[in-house]
């Protein structure tokens, strides 16, 4: 079974099933014994391992945590507007001082070749 570390755990070290490293992800792929064994293991009354199901809960629960915050909507939306104003050509959206470019109609373009 693949436990997740809930601290910044690099190895695992068992004197009946061997030595652990982390693999992809910040996970360990132990032997379902030793797994079930440390997944109980609690500090305090704080886990110290997480499967991948629970893993994947708390991540999908700090997630929607993040994005019900206004402050972190707010952020999204203001990157959302800069992007959206350096793409259309207005420059970047932070200069103050910098002169809106304006575009011509098509009579005003007109005019203003006839006239060059």
């Amino acid at each position: 079974m693949r436990l997740y570390p809930m601290n910044d755990t690099a190895r695992v070290k068992d004197p009946e099933y061997g030595v652990f490293d982390v693999q992809d992800h910040g996970g360990f792929d132990l032997p379902d014994e030793l797994s079930d064994k440390l997944q109980k293991v609690c500090v305090r009354g704080r886990r110290l391992w997480e499967s991948e199901e629970e893993r994947a809960l708390r991540l999908h629960a700090s997630e929607q945590e993040r994005q019900r915050d206004p402050a972190a909507l707010y952020g999204a939306v203001a990157e959302l507007v800069k992007l959206a104003k350096e793409v259309r050509g207005d420059g970047p959206a932070d200069d103050a001082g910098a002169k809106p470019r304006t575009r011509k109609t098509p009579a005003a373009a007109e005019s203003a070749g006839a006239t060059a």
